[in-house]
């Protein structure tokens, strides 16, 4: 599915228009009525009141208050900024049925109050995608009033008070159960804080699809079911180990040994036909009995538990008879750390993720990436994207696509920015957005086990950008389905690995 922003869509229906396919009013007919229908399949005839902005968002609320009162709805439309200003919202108004009221909150401001609080649910119709900053009075009041009253609220296209390109939020925002959106995912919908206000998201289909947004080069997508489905090849019948590709996993130190495990586990949950552990002894020791099905390289330690810089060449060595490389996971931030790390990136040869202590010795100097000559996935934390880009964790959060975009085109790699709806850039200027995973996976491990994750898909000869995307997805698509066994409370990284095989079961069906 499309995501764009507000300017795009405003594009992709001016384009639509421009094809002759539709007029803007009988669009905006299309989108009421299409609102409308989701509002009808969650509510029986009852007291609305449809809150009306004094744009083309307030013309579609005009239409879904005539649709919810011809189906015997008891509608009260109140004007939030005075009479409507564009001709198609001054036209779909007058065609409101006389057994709806109208109130102009400027003028019966308490009575439009009172209708609110005597509403069963409301409808914000108000600003849509055109709105940034604060809402104004008295929006706001009516924002307060519906979220102290807890009253059940759809919004139309977004929640008023939340930005459609960035989720940004200033004060007061309708806090909906459903956002009805039209043709495409704002970029707003997946972005917090604004996202936290939508509740469910329904993309109502009003005739704008593939041909417009691919004509106007949308490079900005869901990751679906069907797309990881593709990425990820069957089995054969007669395959061997060998099919299935090589993956070193560079990780662990003395002190975080769990980090290499949970890794390498993820790793063999995903297909990988062989995974060798690069270590230092002491941590292929000790886990040795926990994942026997991993090989053990391992490797001296220096002073600091972190693997000695003077195993720097030996790794590359390896490393570059392997189909894959996954580096960083429990390294310890240390100089041994940052040598061995530089070398890897400047001489191995194969495809390469980068997660935790390596991307630390990136920030230092983040230039070191124009050597890499295949194929790079970085996946940051917003802490760690703030050090790679020398910009503050806000500053990051307030405009993730822009940060992870801007970070990928500049060094040539696929970053994998984690969070809630994770942000996959790519160097070529795409950007994807992962809708499964949830809270239970804001613990320690779950880094470690994206990072397995992508690893054994990108061994497994899967193109980089794939595999990320694919791997997001997996990643908390298990998460999901654990927290539907264990809840999101109890869950532990741990756990997560083992639900990979119910993910793949619903994507590959075996």
């Amino acid at each position: 599915m499309f995501v764009v922003s507000s300017k795009q869509m405003k594009a992709a229906e001016q384009a639509y228009v421009d094809s002759g396919a539709c007029e803007f009013l009988p669009l905006m007919e299309r989108a009421g009525s299409a609102a409308s229908k989701v509002i009808l399949q969650r509510e029986n005839p009852s007291k609305a009141v449809v809150l009306c902005g004094n744009g083309n968002n307030g013309g579609d609320g005009f239409v879904i208050a005539r649709h919810l009162s011809s189906h015997g709805f008891w509608v009260t439309v109140v004007l939030t900024m005075g009479r409507p200003k564009t001709d198609n919202a001054k036209t779909m108004m007058d065609r409101l049925p006389a057994d709806v009221v109208v109130l102009d909150a400027k003028e019966k401001g308490e009575a439009a109050k009172e209708a609110i609080l005597a509403a069963d649910f409301v409808v914000d119709a108000v600003f849509g995608i055109g709105f940034h900053g604060k809402l104004p009075s008295p929006v706001s009041e009516f924002a307060e009033l519906c979220r102290k009253q807890c009253k059940r609220v759809y919004a139309v296209d977004l929640p008023s008070g939340a930005n459609a390109d960035t989720g940004a939020v200033e004060g007061e925002c309708f806090s909906c159960v459903v956002s009805i959106t039209f043709a495409a995912k704002k970029q707003g919908h997946l972005l917090y804080p604004g996202a936290g206000y939508c509740g469910e998201v329904v993309v109502a289909d009003i005739g704008i699809g593939t041909p417009i947004f691919s004509s106007l080069y949308i490079e900005s997508r869901t990751i679906t079911r069907k797309m990881v489905s593709a990425a990820i090849p069957d089995r054969k019948a007669d395959a061997n180990k060998g099919d299935f590709g090589k993956l070193m996993l560079l990780a662990g130190s003395a002190s975080m040994m769990g980090a290499a495990q949970i890794a390498a586990k993820a790793a063999l949950r995903c297909s990988a036909g062989l995974v060798t552990l690069a270590a230092p002894r002491r941590v292929t020791r000790t886990l040795t009995s926990s994942i026997p099905e991993a090989v053990m390289f391992p490797l001296k330690m220096g002073e600091s538990g972190a693997i000695s810089s003077r195993e720097a060449k030996r790794i590359v060595e390896h490393a570059n008879s392997m189909s894959a490389i996954a580096a960083g996971c429990g390294m310890s931030w240390c100089e041994d750390t940052r040598k061995v790390i530089e070398t890897v990136i400047r001489e191995v040869e194969i495809p390469l993720v980068l997660d935790a202590d390596a991307l630390n010795v990136i920030s230092e100097y983040p230039e070191i990436l124009h050597t890499r000559k295949a194929p790079t996935i970085l996946t940051p934390h917003p802490g760690e994207m703030a050090r790679l880009c020398s910009k503050t964790i806000s500053e990051v959060q307030a405009d993730r696509i822009g940060a992870a975009l801007s970070f990928s085109k500049q060094y040539g790699v696929i970053t994998v920015l984690k969070g809630a709806y994770t942000v996959i850039a790519t160097n070529d200027g795409r950007v994807y957005f992962n809708e499964t995973g949830n809270s239970g996976l804001s613990r320690g491990g779950s880094g470690d086990m994206l990072t397995g994750i992508i690893g054994a898909l990108l061994a497994q000869g899967i193109p980089a950008e794939k595999a990320a995307v694919s791997g997001v997805y997996l990643h908390g698509l298990s998460a999901d389905l654990c927290a539907q066994k264990m809840s999101q409370y109890a869950m532990l990284a741990t756990d997560v690995i083992e639900s990979l095989s119910d993910a793949f079961l619903q994507i590959k069906g075996r």
